[in-house]
């Protein structure tokens, strides 16, 4: 897919083919970053997931990164995160949501009520975290897991369906506090980087692209995520590890 200057910035902001990015540009590549800063900051309307399309090699985090900091320059919240280096934790989503934690406290000084679920995923064990705040039980608590019980005590958590409910409304309502934290941010969509998806493994890949569709890319019944998420994946690889998990689905739904 080629992508002509004068008609990159009508283009429906799915995928890139970074690896084309040289031949359709030649040394006004960067051109290419602007164009996509101006999709993400006047062309599309979150919740919404990207993809940044390119073989291995083809130089998706070069441009993730400069896209990264473009978006920096005009004054966008922005979280970057590598699945890949959690690959061997067997629960990517569960990084994810540390991730996003740990930015939201270091980097805009969120609190752990604040937090809500997500304060489950800064404990080591935040499986065994979830358990104790439901009062299974709640002996012998670190510390870190002590301070996420506390301040999680009182949750109304019979409103929920399930966990997962639980974590999509906390994590639309986070976005829309970030803007709240710093006056620069308000009214911009949190970026969240998703850099080598596709270098994951299969199931872990697939659990995490089932998370943005479930509990990230999401609305309820009074918001929608202010959220937008870039992910840098071989699209051809991710689609295989689809049609091998979902046996006699058609090649076109897979990519879809």
């Amino acid at each position: 897919m080629d992508f002509p200057p004068d008609r990159l910035a009508v283009l429906e902001p799915r995928f890139y083919d970074v690896g084309q990015i040289l031949t359709a540009y030649g040394t006004y590549g960067h051109n290419v970053v602007l164009k996509a800063a101006s999709l993400i900051s006047n062309h599309t309307q979150p919740p919404f997931a990207i993809a940044v399309e390119g073989r291995w090699g083809a130089g998706k985090t070069t441009f993730l990164t400069l896209l990264e900091d473009e978006l920096k320059k005009r004054d966008y919240p922005t979280i970057w995160f590598n699945p890949w280096e959690y690959d061997a934790t067997g629960d990517v989503v569960l990084a994810l949501q540390k991730t996003i934690a740990r930015d939201l406290v270091r980097r805009w000084k969120f609190g752990l009520k604040e937090l809500g679920v997500f304060a489950l995923a800064l404990a080591t064990t935040g499986v065994s975290v979830a358990a104790k705040t439901c009062g299974i039980d709640c002996k012998q608590v670190k510390t870190i897991e002590e301070d996420v019980r506390q301040a999680l005590a009182g949750r109304k958590w019979d409103q929920y369906e399930d966990y997962v409910e639980a974590v999509r409304n906390d994590f639309i309502e986070l976005t829309h506090q970030v803007g709240k934290k710093d006056a620069k941010y308000e009214g911009k969509p949190l970026v969240i980087f998703l850099d080598d998806l596709d270098r994951c493994l299969p199931d872990n890949a697939l659990r995490l692209l089932e998370a943005l569709k479930n509990q990230f890319v999401a609305r309820n019944e009074r918001l929608a995520a202010n959220a937008i998420f870039v992910c840098g994946l071989d699209t051809a690889t991710a689609k295989r590890f689809i049609m091998k998990r979902y046996e006699g689905i058609s090649p076109g739904f897979a990519f879809n």
